[in-house]
């Protein structure tokens, strides 16, 4: 009970997919640490997605989801107002009330009141500064109302969204990320039938203020797309902290059923171990026994606690488990007790029983002891908690059956000396038993040199294996249907584990009634064409992005040309050449000046498109267009990364080096001297792989990972799917391994003992 108090006051819980069920030492996790680390805004944001489909009454190809068209005038007015919902929610925060646009993520230095979301209503959002006081970046229904009325079928909303167009950061972004199940003809898109918004909040500690408001504006969010009653959308929410909550409402939730399961085994006990005679009955063994298993599995895992161990979804099997080993040992016990003779004492009878129950007692649980000491070393964490907390729940009722249920055993012997009924601990439940009873105390025929035996019971199964399964074991037919039924299960249990397949979906570990499995099944179907995102890291700060800018493009293209990579590459280092190039996008009819607290640089002169001296004396012309060295290459970085066109699109792909940030001017970056100490390039896996098999994803991994090491760069190939898809490829390998492992343990410990 100490152990449990002391384990249990400290106890923390553990619910994050990614801590519990992604080896912490592989090559995708050292990757992910890494990556962190050079990309810090990772770990100060909290995303959420907002998925909106049709209704599931449209549904019809019998997937479960609505396939109406959704790129109607209808449906975006619907999905406008959602919109406005969504942003006028309202929660306390430090005594006042914030809306979505007092708490949203706002990453551009150069506009710091811009919020960080993406959706397609940007598409007809107002312009500059808004009109009659609208604010920018809200839907203009004027512009939405002639897009639908300049053609038929709403074919003008669609030539709107076929084109790129600016988030409300200003980023450039073609719409194929925000929507979902569409088809496009000749480059239009003729039907849409999802859309997905992308929202991003700063991250806070949890049980902080700030945290806290993000809590109930997320609570607030997703209780508005549980009530929403449209004709045309279901909008559904997957919220940053969604999956931790259902997974610890799964925890919370199996309470009820852990109560049945116990009452439920004392019912078994008591019920197994009562007899007519209610002096010689049981029933409160066999309650007491249940309790002894009740305390070691609290003694147990209150230690595990104490050690540091988390409670996650997976210990509530523990209990469960635990039960079935100590109430096995608890039968091992009473008949061990029920063997020895009445007419002794009840302290010998105890010391018989249990020199007789104690060697099989000891060896089953220290075989189950190592065997789950073994599962200790499973590079899952999941699994490592859950061996540790049964071993030492192994260990505690080892020692609870030896101690406080011998103890107990004891006390009842006396009880039944003493002809006290059961289930009563007082002299005033005695009663007379009838003399001659065999077995008893006093029982007819019976001297003090009479030689013990037991009698057996009568019951069905002591009948079965006293007369019926002997004679079947001595048959020698039964001996050869015996052989054939085991090879068969033998050669049939082989070929069936040669297709088991190692798999974990996000919604295998999610109750039956969790909503996010509709939500994870509509996003496959909708979003299929959304593969995992890809990071391709390079990390060496002194790397020269002038030398290799070639041999950049040359690996990126060998990346893409991977079966398992779809076409597009997110390549910043393009852009930041076409910036170099004057390219159209940023030429304007005054002169062009990269700008930049305290900087100007003229690039155009006049009203031409010919660049100035100053500028053209940056540029390798056998580069086409791209700094000369290094030194120009970070001089112009500065202006890239400052530009409000450009630079707001690719602030999350480079890392500066420590003391630099994107708010520096021209004097403070030179003094410093900033320059990239990282930089990634985006790519993307083909969407069929969310639903292959996950041989198929493990061997897409491999790929790009063998198809970027010839080019010997210093960085990495980063994904985070990655986390679970190296899982699969050490699942079989460590399964191999612990069973191997365990079954060594249990050979040495039958043979010595």
């Amino acid at each position: 009970m100490f152990a449990g108090g002391f384990g249990f006051s400290g106890a923390v819980t553990e619910s994050s997919v990614r801590a519990l069920w992604v080896p912490q030492d592989s090559e995708a996790a050292l990757n992910r640490d890494e990556y962190q680390l050079l990309f810090p805004t990772i770990n100060t944001v909290r995303y959420s997605t907002i998925m909106v489909t049709p209704p599931a009454t449209t549904d019809e190809d019998g997937d479960g989801v609505g396939d109406a068209d959704m790129a109607t005038y209808e449906a975006l007015l619907e999905l406008n107002d959602f919109y406005e919902k969504f942003l006028a929610i309202e929660v306390a925060y430090n005594g006042t009330n914030q809306t979505f646009s007092d708490l949203c993520w706002k990453p551009d230095p150069l506009n710091p009141d811009t919020c960080s979301i993406e959706s397609v209503l940007d598409a007809w959002s107002y312009g500059n500064d808004g009109e009659n006081g609208e604010l920018k970046y809200r839907l203009d229904p004027a512009k939405l109302l002639y897009d639908h009325e300049s053609e038929e079928n709403d074919l003008g909303i669609k030539l709107r969204l076929s084109q790129r167009f600016e988030t409300e950061r200003g980023s450039r972004i073609t719409v194929d990320s925000l929507i979902g199940g569409f088809y496009r003809n000749a480059g239009i898109i003729q039907t849409i039938q999802a859309y997905r918004f992308g929202i991003i909040f700063p991250r806070g500690e949890d049980d902080s203020p700030w945290g806290e408001a993000m809590d109930k504006f997320e609570f607030a969010l997703g209780k508005l797309t549980v009530d929403s009653n449209y004709q045309h959308i279901e909008p559904q929410l997957l919220g940053f902290r969604t999956l931790s909550d259902e997974l610890a409402n799964a925890i919370s939730g199996d309470i009820v059923l852990f109560a049945v399961g116990y009452v439920l085994m004392i019912s078994f006990c008591c019920f197994a171990l009562g007899k007519n005679d209610l002096v010689s009955s049981k029933k409160l063994v066999g309650l007491m026994g249940v309790i002894s298993v009740i305390l070691a599995v609290v003694g147990g895992i209150g230690l595990s606690c104490a050690l540091g161990t988390p409670i996650t979804p997976v210990t509530q099997i523990v209990p469960f488990l635990a039960l079935g080993i100590g109430v096995d040992d608890m039968f091992i016990m009473c008949n061990s007790l029920s063997k020895t003779d009445v007419r002794l004492p009840i302290e010998k009878r105890i010391i018989t029983g249990i020199s007789r129950a104690g060697v099989s007692i000891t060896i089953t649980s220290l075989t189950d002891f190592l065997a789950f000491m073994v599962g200790t070393s499973s590079r899952l964490p999941a699994i490592r908690y859950f061996c540790v907390n049964l071993a030492f729940c192994v260990l505690f009722d080892y020692f609870m059956q030896i101690t406080f249920f011998a103890a107990f055993l004891t006390l009842d012997g006396r009880r039944e000396q003493k002809n006290i009924v059961d289930c009563c601990c007082f002299p005033i439940c005695s009663v007379k038993r009838k003399v001659g009873v065999e077995g008893e105390v006093g029982g007819e025929g019976e001297g003090e040199n009479d030689v013990f035996e037991p009698k057996l019971s009568n019951s069905l199964l002591q009948k079965f294996f006293s007369n019926v399964m002997p004679k079947l074991l001595r048959s020698p037919t039964f001996r050869k249907l015996i052989i054939i039924s085991f090879t068969g299960m033998m050669i049939g249990g082989g070929l069936l584990g040669l297709n088991v397949e190692s798999r974990f979906e996000v919604y295998d570990i999610l109750t039956d009634e969790s909503p996010l499995i509709e939500f994870f099944q509509r996003y496959y179907v909708k979003f299929s064409h959304l593969g995992s995102g890809i990071d391709v890291v390079l990390k060496e700060a002194d790397f020269d992005y002038v030398e290799n800018f070639g041999k950049i493009n040359l690996m990126l293209q060998d990346l893409e040309a991977e079966e398992s990579v779809d076409f597009g590459i997110n390549n910043w280092l393009i852009d930041f050449r076409e910036f170099q190039q004057c390219s159209p996008c940023c030429k304007t009819d005054a002169i062009y000046t990269l700008p930049g607290p305290n900087a100007a640089l003229p690039v155009f002169e006049g009203h031409t498109t010919e660049c100035t001296p100053q500028f053209t004396d940056k540029l390798d012309g056998l580069q086409g267009g791209f700094a000369k060295d290094m030194v120009t290459f970070n001089e112009l970085l500065f202006h890239f990364l400052a530009h409000d066109y450009y630079g707001i699109s690719h602030l999350g792909d480079v890392s500066l080096i420590d003391g630099c940030d994107f708010q520096e001017t021209q004097e403070s970056w030179n003094e410093k001297g900033c320059k990239l100490q990282a930089s990634s390039f985006g790519l993307r896996h083909v969407g069929t792989l969310n639903n292959s098999p996950t041989q198929e994803r493990v061997q897409a991994m491999f790929g790009i990972r063998a198809a970027f090491k010839p080019w010997e760069l210093d960085g990495f190939v980063y994904c985070g799917e990655y986390l679970f898809w190296e899982q699969y490829d050490i699942l079989d390998e460590e399964a191999a391994q612990n069973l191997s492992v365990a079954l060594v343990c249990v050979i040495c410990v039958c043979f010595f003992f």
